[in-house]
C-alpha cells in the first residue's frame, strides 16, 4: 500500500537516498567552482580593461542562475506531488488505524 510515483519523482527520491550524490558538500562545491571561474574571468577583464572578459564572467553567473530558476520550477512542482502523494497516504493509514483501535460494536 505503497503511494505509486512516477518516472520524475522516482528518480528524486532515489538521488536522496543516495548520500554520495545529494550530499550538501557536492552542490556547494560545483557553485563555489563556478562563482571562483566567473569572478577570476570578470577580475581579469577588470584588471586589463577589457569588457569582453567581464561580460564572460558575467554570462556564466547570469547563465547559473536562469539554470537555477528553471530547475526550481521544476522541482518544487514535483516535490509537491511527492509531498501530496506521502501525506494523502499518511491520513489513508492514520483511518485504517482508527478504525482497527475503535472496532464498530455489533
Amino acid at each position: 500500500m505503497k503511494p505509486e510515483f512516477n518516472s520524475e519523482e522516482e528518480y528524486i527520491l532515489s538521488y536522496y537516498r543516495d548520500k554520495t550524490a545529494s550530499s550538501p558538500n557536492r552542490a556547494l562545491a560545483l557553485d563555489f567552482t563556478r562563482l571562483v571561474v566567473a569572478g577570476g574571468l570578470f577580475s581579469i577583464g577588470f584588471h586589463y580593461q577589457d569588457p569582453l572578459w567581464m561580460l564572460i564572467g558575467f554570462g556564466i553567473l547570469a547563465v547559473h542562475e536562469v539554470r537555477t530558476g528553471l530547475q526550481l520550477r521544476r522541482y518544487t512542482r514535483i516535490y509537491r506531488s511527492i509531498f501530496r502523494k506521502y501525506r494523502d497516504h499518511c491520513s489513508a493509514l492514520e483511518a485504517e488505524l482508527l478504525e482497527y483501535s475503535n472496532p464498530k460494536e455489533p
